[in-house]
């Protein structure tokens, strides 16, 4: 993958900002309605790379926002979701799982390397277990954005590894 372009003033400042209103709107969504906030990465957002995901997870209060991650898109945006769910674990509150063949930001056609999970690069299992590590029960979504099956037919590839692979870490 390519890495994310050098830090600007402008971004790090926007970050801060964003840092700082995501603590309040947290704190109210948690004290007020009981639900837990977090940012969920994507590449061309202002949250894309590992060194955005840093900054923001740094500058916000874990009581009142987290992460909820989007598997493809944090190695599309330079980073290794593996790294970046074990450095995190504990401040997930829902996550993409979404697999992808070797993308990076030099190559055309995204939606022709999103694929059904276990089918491209992303390892699966390993998060799998991380998620374990911590008791996590929160919603995970199986993310596809173009299947190139039909839309059954991905569907059931998809619950097949779940059954076969994901689903017995939890059992």
């Amino acid at each position: 993958t390519i890495g994310p372009p050098p830090p600007s003033p402008d971004e790090t400042k926007a970050i801060s900002n964003m840092a700082r209103i995501m603590n309040q709107v947290g704190k109210i969504a948690l004290e007020e309605y009981g639900i837990k906030t977090g940012v969920h990465n994507h590449v061309d957002g202002l949250i894309e790379n590992p060194r955005q995901i840093d900054q923001l997870m740094e500058e916000t209060d874990p009581r009142y926002f987290n992460l909820s991650p989007d598997t493809a898109q944090i190695w599309m945006g330079g980073g290794d979701p593996l790294r970046m769910l074990e450095k995190y674990k504990r401040r997930i509150v829902y996550i993409h799982y979404k697999d992808i063949r070797a993308y990076h930001r030099g190559l055309k056609g995204y939606l022709d390397n999103v694929i059904e999970l276990g089918r491209g690069i992303l390892d699966f299992p390993a998060m799998h277990r991380i998620l374990k590590s911590v008791g996590y029960r929160g919603w995970i979504t199986i993310d596809l954005d173009n299947a190139r099956i039909s839309p059954l037919e991905s569907a059931k590839v998809q619950r097949e590894y779940i059954d076969e692979v994901l689903a017995p870490i939890y059992a």
